[in-house]
């Protein structure tokens, strides 16, 4: 939950998903064809925590853009990582909308992907772009 201008909370709101069967039986956007979430490209996440990170604690800043990321396949203190994929070290957590990307990880899946923005200030943030590998 995050803290807004009115000084209330506003609650978690769920994983956006692809679109749902219609009544009919086909699927949104006219493909007719069902789609995996597991293989969905995951543009544009800007990653949380990334000032509490290993990358950051260890190098007090931020990896460039261009950096070559993956998904951590173990969690980090209940939650799904992105590393480095040179070193290994955490640079963020996923949101929690992404939490089901847990199942395609014990399902096999990988996600790699790259650094799309990043800076140090005024806070430390990171941007991702993820793809099924």
């Amino acid at each position: 939950m995050e803290s807004k201008t009115s000084g209330r909370f506003h609650h978690y709101e769920p994983p956006q998903k692809p679109p749902a069967q219609a009544e009919d039986g086909s699927k949104g956007g006219g493909s007719g064809q069902d789609v995996n979430e597991c293989e969905v490209p995951l543009p544009n996440v800007r990653l949380e925590e990334v000032g509490r990170s290993e990358y950051f604690s260890a190098k007090k800043t931020v990896p460039p853009v261009g950096t070559p990321v993956q998904v951590r396949r173990n969690l980090v203190g209940g939650r799904i990582a992105v590393e480095a994929a040179r070193g290994n070290q955490s640079i963020g957590f996923l949101p929690t909308q992404y939490n089901y990307l847990l199942g395609c990880l014990k399902d096999g899946y990988k996600y790699k992907g790259k650094i799309t923005a990043s800076a140090d200030s005024p806070t430390p943030r990171v941007v991702v772009d993820l793809f099924p590998a």
